[in-house]
């Protein structure tokens, strides 16, 4: 974990286009800091059913930043000579955009898990919900980031798509 949070701040701050909006780095340091929440034992509490969906939520995510992280370093060697470049960093956008997807579902089944297993325990039920939305609003942002990516290198490049 500490080599993905140390490789993600020397990639954002290498390179400007995130530079100039912090919406793209704050919910990747929210997502971490929640996604190490759940390694600890606080969680630990929560209904198994409820507690496998958002280790999933969190395992997708953190899978989806581990994509962003290759999608920049693609973007960062693409060239305008080697059309496969271009290939494999919008296979690795199309992996955040199924990512997101996922995420999306699986905040639907901790929903419904939390509904059915908290629905008499009003402040654990919150606080599930609260965890699950903001690990899926990480995956959120993490669309509009690789969005964004896209953008900038196809603007900056001869390939378009």
């Amino acid at each position: 974990m500490k080599i993905l949070v140390k490789k993600s701040i020397t990639i954002f701050s290498k390179y400007s286009f995130y530079s100039l909006n912090i919406n793209y780095v704050g919910p990747h340091a929210n997502y971490l800091f929640i996604f190490q929440l759940t390694l600890t034992s606080p969680l630990s509490g929560l209904p198994n059913q409820l507690l496998n969906h958002i280790t999933a939520l969190a395992n997708t995510t953190l899978e989806a930043i581990q994509d962003q992280l290759k999608a920049i370093e693609v973007a960062r060697h693409l060239s305008n000579q080697e059309p496969t470049d271009s290939d494999e960093l919008l296979q690795t956008l199309w992996q955040i955009i199924r990512a997101e997807q996922y995420c999306d579902n699986l905040l639907r089944e901790c929903r419904v898990s939390a509904v059915q297993e908290l629905h008499n325990r009003p402040i654990e039920y919150s606080l599930a919900n609260d965890l699950a939305n903001t690990i899926e609003s990480a995956s959120d942002s993490l669309l509009t980031a690789s969005f964004g990516l896209r953008e900038f290198v196809f603007s900056n490049t001869r390939h378009s798509i």
